[in-house]
């Protein structure tokens, strides 16, 4: 591959060696574009929070499935007077 090509890594993220980013989709709307040596900081910072909201109050992880895949998504946890 030359320098100057680029990549799919994922469905969601894409490494350009031409410019050293790594861009990835978090929403249809929304790509984030990092330089190749800042990503393992952001992954870092971004694991640190999402260990501290499953121990925060108020916050609760839950679960839905698409198409046979489990996925996981923090959400804020109903009060009791919202349940049935």
């Amino acid at each position: 591959m030359a320098k100057t090509d680029g990549e799919l890594v994922t469905d969601y993220a894409w490494l350009d060696l031409s410019s050293g980013t790594v861009s990835f989709s978090v929403s249809e709307r929304v790509t984030i574009t990092l330089q190749l040596e800042e990503f393992m900081d952001f992954l870092n910072i971004a694991q640190s929070i999402a260990e501290s909201l499953k121990s925060a109050a108020g916050v609760t992880l839950g679960t839905y499935e698409v198409d046979g895949v489990e996925y996981e998504q923090f959400m804020l946890t109903p009060e009791e007077d919202d349940f049935n």
